[in-house]
This record gives C-alpha cells, sequence and structure tokens, in this order.
C-alpha cells in the first residue's frame, strides 16, 4: 500500500463521543462546476472522465511533497485559482488527541496553528470520521512510533503566510477605506 503524508494545522480540543479530539484543517482542490477533458490511466488503460465534486487533498507545495516556504504556498492557491473552475478550499477532521506524540505535547497542550504530517491511511479514517462513514471507535490506538510529530520548518512558514495575508487584507481595507468604498446595507423596512 502506498501511503503519503498529508500536512493538517491544528486548530482547537473538543470531547467527542468521550474520546478527546483535536481539529486539524487541511487543504484540497474543489471546482465550481463539472470538469471534463481529463483522463484516468490504470495500467495500460485511459479512459475520458467528467469529474464531479472533486476533492483533490494537497499533500505539498509545487516543488514536492513538502512546503519549503511562504511563497510555495502562495503559488499553491494563485496556481490553481488561476484554472476558473477550481479553488484551494480549507477544511477540517478530527484526530484523536492521543495520536500526537506525547514528547510534544508538554501538560497535553498543543498550540493553535501547529503543522502536522498525518499518513494517508489515518487520514481517510479520520475524514471517513469527520463525514460520519465511521464510528469514532473505529479509529486505531497508535503506537509510540506511530505518532504524529509536528514539522517545524512548515509551522513557520505557514506562520509567516498567515501573517502576510492578514497584513495584505489589512492594507486592502484601509486602502478602500481612503478610496471612499463602503459597503450600503440597504434596508427595505
Amino acid at each position: 500500500m502506498n501511503i503519503c503524508l498529508v500536512p493538517v494545522i491544528t486548530d482547537v480540543v473538543r470531547e467527542i463521543d468521550g474520546i478527546i479530539m483535536m481539529r486539524c484543517s487541511y487543504f484540497s482542490i474543489n471546482s465550481y462546476d463539472s470538469l471534463f477533458g481529463w483522463n484516468l490511466q490504470i495500467r495500460q488503460l485511459r479512459l475520458p472522465i467528467l469529474l464531479l465534486n472533486l476533492e483533490a487533498i494537497i499533500i505539498g507545495g509545487p516543488h514536492g511533497n513538502g512546503f519549503n516556504n511562504p511563497n510555495d504556498i502562495s503559488a499553491m492557491y494563485d496556481s490553481i485559482e488561476e484554472e476558473g473552475n477550481l479553488f484551494v478550499d480549507i477544511n477540517d477532521i478530527w484526530i484523536p488527541l492521543t495520536w500526537f506524540s506525547e514528547e510534544e505535547m508538554p501538560e497535553e497542550i498543543i498550540p493553535q496553528g501547529r503543522v502536522y504530517r498525518i499518513p494517508s491511511n489515518l487520514f481517510n479514517l479520520c475524514w471517513q470520521f469527520r463525514n460520519d462513514r465511521i464510528d469514532v471507535n473505529e479509529l486505531p490506538e497508535l503506537t509510540p512510533e506511530e505518532q504524529l510529530r509536528h514539522s517545524d520548518e512548515e509551522t513557520q512558514f505557514f506562520a509567516e503566510w498567515t501573517n502576510t495575508q492578514v497584513e495584505e487584507s489589512r492594507t486592502a481595507y484601509q486602502q478602500n477605506r481612503e478610496d471612499g468604498l463602503t459597503l450600503n446595507i440597504r434596508n427595505d423596512e
């Protein structure tokens, strides 16, 4: 079985069905419309297909499996959303807190915004749980060797990218205010 590592970003801890879970965000590619002109190749067989309700999970930046700098994150958004019918979506899954390495959780507190890499087989189980396809009891216990470890570099890159996005939004907001652009709310009473 081929397994890749999916980047997830920590958010908040909650108890779900008696299990302490961490909500984590992930990036996927979705489409506004059906997509035709694609082919599926299985061994020697190549079939034309129509893609509906696409959710392609992003596992890395444009230059490989990881995100090597904040520009990789921007390039991901730019290149995907230039396609017109495609967009980057941020979704979430719930991961048992016990899956995170104990050595990385002093006092069992994992800060918001940390990037972890989860094997695709475990990601799939968490995705199924999030989408009500399996019960929480079907999520396995992990050995210490199987536990998730965070990516210091990717955590730093995503934090830098997020801060840049916030600053650009603030600048655009201020510029719009200075240019006299305001939101007029219509009151039809």
